[in-house]
This record gives C-alpha cells, sequence and structure tokens, in this order.
C-alpha cells in the first residue's frame, strides 16, 4: 500500500510500523548484529561463539559478544569493568564456550551477573 492509498491512522501506523522494522533489520544485516539477548533474572545457558567480541562507538566501554541462545544467534553486550566481564574472560580463556549466566536482582542497583561453576 502507498502513503496515498491509507485511509486511516492504523493503516498508515501498521505501515510505519513494517518501513521501521524493515530498515532496521537492514541495518543490523548491514553491520552483522544479531538481536541483543537481554538476560532474565535466573539462570541463563548460552554458548559463546569461537570469535572475539567487537566493539562499537555507540556502546563506548562494552564488548559484544555472539551467542546461541535456544537455538538462535544473538549477541551479548558486556561492560568491560563489569565483574561479569572478567569472569567471562577467565572462563573463554580455558576453552569454555558453554556457559551459564546468573542474574540476580531485578534493578539498576541490586542487579547482579555471575557465571555458574560447572
Amino acid at each position: 500500500m502507498t502513503q496515498q492509498q491509507l485511509t486511516t491512522l492504523a493503516e498508515w501506523a501498521e505501515s510505519e510500523n513494517k518501513r521501521m522494522e524493515q530498515e532496521q533489520q537492514q541495518a543490523w544485516d548491514r553491520n552483522d548484529y544479531k538481536p541483543f539477548l537481554k538476560l532474565q533474572v535466573g539462570e541463563t545457558p548460552v554458548r559463546f561463539a569461537d570469535a572475539p567480541p567487537r566493539t562499537n562507538a555507540v556502546m563506548r566501554g562494552k564488548r559484544i559478544f555472539r551467542v546461541q541462545f535456544h537455538g538462535g544467534e544473538y549477541d551479548l553486550a558486556v561492560k568491560e569493568t563489569s565483574p561479569l566481564y572478567r569472569e567471562l574472560a577467565k572462563s573463554l580463556a580455558k576453552g569454555e564456550r558453554a556457559l551459564t549466566i546468573v542474574r540476580v536482582g531485578k534493578g539498576k542497583a541490586d542487579t547482579k551477573y555471575s557465571i555458574k561453576q560447572q
């Protein structure tokens, strides 16, 4: 449907949402990004891709790891100054790529992440 054929606000909004989703997907494909994984409270088993994490000018101070979770590929951004980053570096240096990340807390002040030891 072209913009002239839209007769209601809902039709316009639906068309605009599709257009924006398509542009976002094209940008992700262009930059080789996947959807970002949001870790939920509890344990999240992930498998890290055998590739170094990337940086991004928009996400300064974070490294972006490629992970597999429930059969899909995702990006996982981790702050370089966080305890989780240090734990990841130690575990990944040992060749461990299948890790379980534990999240405790829901708010910004009380949330902590760690690696569950196997």
